[in-house]
């Protein structure tokens, strides 16, 4: 390997991992790795023993650990926002609106329950927010005939009427989570029961099972006995806690045991993860066992009917005719197209 060319290219591919290492770096800490030209002679003088990426290392150990460290515990020593929705009746249907940011300028995020393709239910919903969401808002609507309705304000503690604004217009209910820097690591676990027809459907219970602190003016769960509790936590999570535990004091932790740590914890939680789409895929193709089999069963006997009834006039009318029906009583109905559909399905999965 003596060419040149050769050399150039491996200097101009170290470069690169440098530059790239250098802006992911800046987009976790806010930082940036400092230009060769802002190194101090002395410094340079003792890094041109070194090569080009263990310089580049050196430079960004000397910029880090705080932002990043402080990132991490953020992510793995908080527990998920979890939002649940339930229902008191079904007189008419309903979905929840989440509006959340997670990181300084990576804009707002909307979700809407009754666009989602899995979580699209129209009484009950879950939704499950990152460690790191703040400024979190929750509303909810109601379908009507052309459009959404917004769900209305009441008074919880005034025999649920209106609260209208100080201008005495209905105004839509909004929850408010982490709204400031005080209460960036308050604990969610809010419950809404929603009650009541369209034009008058209303927030009726509300609650925050992950609450460590003093009641909410917007909470309100007379009943006990149905009061909602804290819900585990997701099952990676539960898997990553298990493998590692996260790191509880950031003084003097250095970047190689915050990486290894996070390592641990991502392998074990992406192991928990694949069990768990393993088991959804086998309760998925348990239930499309089920269905074929009773839409088989079903659609031959409809068919077998339909056969009875024609073969009876013909085998007076034309008796060849009737006993072909007759034949074709005895014989599987279309088995070949059943058994391509469910190989099709199996394949799918």
């Amino acid at each position: 390997f003596g060419s040149s060319n050769f050399g150039s290219s491996c200097i101009h591919r170290q470069c690169a991992g440098i530059s790239v290492l250098g802006s992911i770096h800046g987009k976790m800490t806010g930082q940036t790795l400092e230009p060769e030209e802002a190194v101090s002679p002395s410094t340079r003088l003792q890094q041109k023993k070194l090569s080009p990426v263990d310089a580049a290392f050196q430079r960004l150990q000397s910029v880090t650990a705080s932002g990043m460290l402080a990132s991490y515990a953020t992510c793995c020593m908080e527990a998920p926002v979890r939002l649940r929705m339930v229902s008191s009746d079904r007189l008419c249907a309903r979905s929840m609106v989440v509006s959340w940011e997670e990181d300084i300028g990576s804009g707002r995020k909307t979700w809407c329950s009754s666009e989602d393709p899995l979580q699209n239910g129209w009484y009950e919903v879950e939704k499950l927010l990152p460690p790191g969401a703040h400024s979190v808002t929750v509303q909810f609507k109601v379908r009507g005939p052309r459009k959404m309705w917004d769900v209305r304000a009441v008074d919880r503690y005034n025999g649920y009427s209106w609260a209208p604004s100080k201008e005495g217009k209905l105004v839509p209910e909004v929850f408010h989570f982490r709204q400031s820097k005080e209460n960036l690591t308050e604990s969610v676990d809010a419950v809404f029961d929603l009650k009541g027809p369209v034009h008058y459907c209303f927030v009726h219970r509300a609650w925050n099972a992950g609450r460590f602190t003093e009641l909410q003016e917007w909470e309100r769960w007379d009943d006990e006995d149905s009061r909602p509790v804290p819900e585990a936590q997701p099952a990676v999570l539960r898997a990553a806690d298990a493998a590692c535990p996260p790191l509880q004091n950031l003084d003097g932790c250095s970047l190689a045991t915050a990486l290894s740590t996070a390592t641990q914890r991502l392998r074990s939680a992406t192991l928990e993860l694949m069990a768990v789409h393993r088991e959804t895929l086998r309760g998925l193709r348990g239930l499309d066992e089920a269905c074929g089999d009773l839409w088989s069963s079903k659609t031959s006997g409809s068919c077998g009917e339909a056969l009875v009834i024609a073969s009876a006039p013909k085998d007076f009318n034309l008796p060849p005719v009737g006993a072909g029906c007759d034949l074709g009583l005895a014989t599987p109905i279309q088995t070949n197209v059943i058994a391509g559909e469910l190989g099709l399905d199996k394949w799918s999965l």
